[in-house]
């Protein structure tokens, strides 16, 4: 059985201007242009919606998908939201969404089981507002098994009247976001969307934080992070495949907040590309906090790549700067910054990613190894320290203790051991 992707404009208004509530009458509560509205349920044949190319979930997998299909840029644009081919694309990025890794959000095993248990939610000619992903699911299982999946040839819907693409972003955001921005809705197509709507010149930041609940450090936040993920898919040769990133949120909050620790531009941008080589070569949480760890090593990875495995390529980088300061990447670079150019533009170029990740991790690794020994060395004054401040807070606690019993042996212990640091103080051993 084939899927068909949306009835023509002509029949979805005339089938949405026919329609008629459910038997028993069953209604939903939206919040719709600033109040809270009841709306009647209906059915409609599964085959009448069209998908939402506008849904902010989707936007950076859009830009994805016409970089890997190399298409159009404007293959999306809503303006060509009946075409049939752009719908078909559409249902394609919202299978691979709705078939989830995680078995608790995979719709696809959901509904192998499940009746349609909300409403979708479409605009006055039929697209979908809410509930793109089980649409598409739906239609995947009923054209997968015709006669299993027969509860799917219709659908309950609910249907808002004509309104500004503003109410619809409310509508999108209240239902969307503020339930799973930090689940479904990914950081990347969250970034990319709220960027597309400043674009359009149609809200102020103002506005989208009020829609979508965030502040407006949060938002330029979001745009800044944004902004270093196409660097970095620029960067590799990737432009536009905003999914390779899908999953790299905590790689780039943590690049966001290290970089500020460094001061001139040049040490900024090395960091900057040890960090895009870390992303690149690593996966998961855990690999990602060589990102901020390695902030705190910069010039020894420098140091240890200039000197061994990109020695020749970082003194040719430092002669071709010496000689044409003004030609740098950068423009010209400050004294004492031509060795983190030398080494940016050396570590931009270099295809040995695996021996580059290694340089980078035995730096951290020696860190690491110094801060433990160093803790080993400090950890009387550590507990000292500790034991000071538990004393303080005692003392501070006084006025509410009830009673006193086991005071006096506890500080009678206390004693002993100052008494015992006192004499290693005095002579390096300490007493008993």
């Amino acid at each position: 059985m084939s899927i068909q992707f949306g009835l023509p404009l002509t029949i979805r208004e005339k089938e949405l201007a026919e329609l008629q509530p459910v038997d028993p009458l069953r209604t939903k509560d939206v919040r719709f242009q600033g109040k809270l509205t009841v709306f009647r349920v209906s059915r409609v044949r599964i085959e009448l919606p069209k998908y939402r190319l506008e849904n902010g979930r989707t936007s950076a997998a859009q830009r994805d998908y016409i970089a890997r299909q190399r298409l159009d840029p404007n293959f999306f644009d809503p303006s060509r939201s009946e075409n049939e081919d752009v719908q078909v694309a559409q249902h394609e990025i919202l299978k691979k969404m709705a078939d989830n890794s995680d078995p608790e959000k995979n719709l696809f095993k959901f509904f192998t089981t499940h009746e349609q248990d909300e409403p979708l939610i479409l605009d006055a000619t039929g697209f979908v507002v809410n509930g793109n992903r089980r649409l598409c699911a739906m239609r995947e299982l009923l054209a997968q098994d015709g006669k299993a999946f027969k509860r799917f040839s219709h659908i309950d819907i609910i249907l808002l009247k004509k309104c500004a693409a503003k109410d619809i972003d409310s509508v999108e955001a209240i239902l969307q976001v503020e339930q799973d921005i930090k689940q479904d809705y990914s950081w990347i197509n969250f970034a990319y969307s709220l960027r597309q709507k400043l674009n359009t010149s149609q809200y102020s930041e103002g506005q989208l934080c009020e829609i979508y609940q965030i502040t407006p450090k949060e938002l330029k936040s979001l745009l800044i992070r944004l902004e270093q993920a196409e660097d970095y898919l620029d960067s590799r040769g990737k432009t536009g495949q905003y999914l390779e990133l899908d999953k790299a949120q905590l790689a780039f909050e943590q690049l966001q907040k290290a970089r500020p620790k460094l001061k001139s531009r040049a040490e900024k941008d090395f960091y900057t590309e040890v960090a895009y080589h870390i992303i690149e070569t690593a996966a998961g949480d855990r690999a990602y906090a060589s990102i901020p760890e390695s902030v705190e090593v910069i010039e020894d990875i420098r140091k240890d790549l200039a000197g061994d495995l990109l020695r020749e390529e970082c003194l040719a980088e430092h002669k071709a700067l010496a000689s044409s300061p003004s030609d740098t990447l950068f423009g010209t670079a400050p004294d004492g910054e031509i060795e983190y150019t030398a080494a940016f533009k050396a570590l931009r170029k270099t295809e040995d990613k695996v021996a580059v990740r290694a340089v980078i991790q035995n730096a951290i690794e020696a860190k690491r190894e110094r801060d433990k020994l160093v803790k080993r060395r400090n950890s009387a004054l550590i507990r000292i320290r500790d034991a000071n401040t538990a004393l303080l807070d005692a003392r501070a606690a006084l006025p509410m203790q009830v009673f006193k019993e086991g005071i006096s042996e506890q500080l009678d212990s206390i004693e002993q051991s100052v008494k015992a640091i006192r004499t290693w103080l005095a002579n390096g051993k300490p007493n008993g």
